[in-house]
């Protein structure tokens, strides 16, 4: 669908994306986190902390080239919490090539990796029991959603991930929580809102 929105994304810069990504009082779910981390996320850093196994110039070739996040969490909740109890909850938007480059990464890249990376390590201590795909709908353009299940040293912890296209750019929305209790309506409800506070930046943007 290339709209005049879709063609406006290609007048976003790597500067823009710091102000596309959420503020804790946007997501009033979410009101007792706190700020864990925020910055850039070049390819270097996605690499070696989010796909193990890739590279900086690997990510470069998919066609991404940038990107920044804003994650927050629980400064009490750990994985001895109730089961469904959120630990965390981020938001990511990234800059790519065009759009054709975004579709390539949500499909051949993000979803194979996780469907790929089954009964493996995904990172120390840590192994992917499981994933599944669910249902998204309500968004711009294209959308997927997952649910992947991970066992780690302390039981385990459920992770829900929203990824949309806007034109060339990737909006992702992540959450954890503890154990295997999750059903997708924080993770898609933070992917609406970020797409929402996106689309208010690419209009303003140039």
């Amino acid at each position: 669908m290339v709209d005049s929105l879709t063609r406006k994304t290609l007048q976003v810069t790597e500067q823009d994306l710091r102000l596309m990504v959420l503020d804790i009082d946007q997501v009033p779910e979410c009101g007792e986190f706190v700020l864990l981390r925020e910055g850039v996320l070049d390819n270097a850093t996605l690499a070696s902390e989010g796909f193990p196994g890739s590279t900086a110039e690997s990510l470069r070739e998919l066609g991404r080239i940038a990107g920044y996040m804003k994650e927050f969490g629980s400064p009490k909740t750990d994985t001895s919490s109730q089961p469904g109890t959120g630990i965390m909850a981020a938001t990511v938007a990234h800059l790519f090539d065009d759009r054709d480059a975004v579709w390539k990464w949500m499909t051949d890249f993000f979803l194979r990796q996780f469907e790929e990376g089954v009964g493996k390590e995904a990172a120390p201590g840590q192994k992917l029991l499981s994933v599944q795909r669910l249902d998204v709908q309500g968004f711009h353009d294209e959308a997927i959603s997952l649910k992947a299940v991970h066992e780690g040293p302390n039981g385990l912890i459920s992770s829900e991930v929203v990824d949309f296209r806007l034109g060339r750019l990737l909006g992702v929305a992540f959450t954890v929580a503890v154990g295997d209790a999750m059903d997708g309506a924080l993770a898609e409800r933070l992917g609406k809102l970020l797409e929402h506070q996106m689309v208010r930046v690419v209009l303003g943007a140039g």
